[in-house]
């Protein structure tokens, strides 16, 4: 049996463009269908590029299963203060229950901030940090993966929600 190595691609060797080319593919079927697997749930689209005041949310889906907003913040590149800020902008416009951060790598200083919101919220409102990830194997087609490195503690809401409780 030969083995190969998996080899990893460039997000732009894929989607020069953010706007016109990977947030279409991350609002297609496939799209939808990886990211809805990795977090948990059945994501219907609602709309793409959608305008907020000055800008555009990225994204916009309902988990079905509990008709829920969620936002979708999408980025090409490391991340950066700008997409946190309009990934609240936009969540809070849609009253959105999850927002979701995509990036090709997320700062240490923006996993901890997500850590930290997942942390003192205790319910109803979940924070999610994913890197975006393409690999191929010999001269196979790209396979996108989804790495969650952030995401909502249940144990420390747990426990927060009940300290509240007491008091």
């Amino acid at each position: 049996m030969k083995i190969k190595t998996l080899k990893p691609i460039e997000l732009r060797d894929q989607w020069s463009d953010e706007a016109k080319h990977f947030t279409p593919w991350l609002a297609s079927e496939q799209g939808m269908n990886l990211l809805g697997e990795a977090l948990g749930m059945e994501l219907q689209l609602d709309d793409t590029e959608v305008w907020v005041g000055n800008y555009h949310a990225d994204i916009v889906t309902k988990d079905i299963l509990n008709n829920e907003y969620v936002v979708i913040e999408n980025q090409l590149t490391t991340t950066n203060h700008d997409h946190i800020g309009k990934l609240f902008t936009y969540s809070a416009s849609f009253g959105a229950n999850v927002l979701v951060w995509i990036a090709e790598r997320l700062r240490e200083e923006h996993r901890q901030a997500i850590d930290w919101f997942n942390d003192i919220t205790t319910e109803n409102v979940d924070f999610y940090g994913i890197e975006m990830e393409l690999f191929q194997i010999g001269n196979s087609d790209f396979a996108p993966h989804l790495k969650i490195v952030s995401k909502p503690n249940e144990s420390t809401r747990t426990i927060r929600a009940e300290k509240q409780k007491l008091t």
